[in-house]
């Protein structure tokens, strides 16, 4: 079975340096305080994490958080608050030591209140939320065990001309009984263009403990078997020039009447990747279509979708 993904060209592609060379044994820590730019007061229960990571954290009630023992390298540093604008920047491994980082937040200009009707409870919430959670993790085995904790979060929006767009109020939240993660995942953009699904957000990890050796053996194991296929797997596999051997196509594509997406020739590899001083992006025109072919010989294969 094959699995097509679709990159937007304004969803420029970020991804730690570290993932090419191996694990980094250095670490950093880093610290810092949230408050309200117009009244100078610290923000409480403000997310702040490394993208694509396992480190995340909440704000205390005097606006701090810290990170401790973060492996040297290139990060994507998102903090986060409902009723704030959301912050992002790239952080790398210090010069200097304490690491300090404070942000001054703006308040948000979404008003959610239009949308929150939607969030009651009913058959057609439930369809809607079952068909929006499939969406974003797949119709796979792996993302069939995930569960959406917090449905409320999740606001439908609107429907325009057959595109259907979607918000959320705050951090969504999915656990995996099959792999041991809970998935914290920021939505910035969600649209379904007659059922062609293209969206957005920032997304870290929380690893879940075990007390049974058996289960942590048995997620210890699917997460090897869910890297094939992955996000960070097709990353690896291009910048190593292995994508035909691991199983993965990729083509330019357009979207065409904001309707449907269209291919329009086979993408060239050594085109894509651009190279930074600690860092490599993504760069091309329109929509990169990714399908990976070999899903289907996969167990409990994750989510494909970017």
């Amino acid at each position: 079975m094959h699995f097509a993904s679709y990159f937007s060209r304004c969803s420029s592609l970020f991804f730690l340096f570290c993932l090419a060379i191996g694990y980094c044994l250095a670490l950093f820590n880093l610290s810092g305080t949230v408050v309200d730019r117009a009244k100078g007061t610290p923000v409480e229960a403000v997310h702040v994490f490394l993208e694509n990571t396992t480190l995340g954290t909440l704000t205390d009630e005097q606006g701090r958080y810290e990170f401790k023992e973060i492996p040297n390298g290139v990060y994507k540093l998102i903090v986060s608050h409902l009723a704030y604008n959301t912050v992002d920047m790239t952080v790398r491994t210090p010069r200097r030591t304490p690491y300090i980082l404070d942000f001054k937040l703006f308040p948000s200009s979404i008003d959610l209140s239009a949308v929150e009707v939607t969030s009651k409870k009913s058959r057609k919430r439930n369809r809607y939320l079952k068909e929006f959670t499939s969406a974003i993790l797949g119709n796979t085995p792996n993302g069939a065990k995930c569960r959406l904790l917090n449905p409320e979060q999740v606001l439908q929006q609107s429907t325009t001309a057959g595109i259907h767009t979607d918000t959320a109020n705050g951090i969504i939240n999915f656990d995996n009984t099959s792999t041991g993660y809970i998935t914290y995942f920021l939505l910035e953009d969600f649209a379904s263009i007659n059922n062609q699904i293209s969206y957005a957000g920032k997304t870290f990890f929380e690893a879940l403990e075990s007390s049974d050796p058996k289960e942590a053996r048995r997620w210890a194991k699917n997460r090897k078997v869910t890297f094939h296929g992955s996000v960070r797997h097709f990353y690896l596999s291009l910048m190593q020039n292995r994508l035909t051997k691991d199983g993965f196509e990729i083509y330019k594509a357009k979207l065409q009447d904001n309707k449907k997406f269209v291919t329009t020739g086979r993408a060239d590899p050594k085109q894509l990747i651009k190279q930074n001083r600690d860092n490599y992006q993504l760069q091309f025109d329109d929509f990169l279509k990714v399908v990976y072919t070999r899903e289907g010989e996969i167990d409990h294969a994750g989510s494909r979708r970017i």
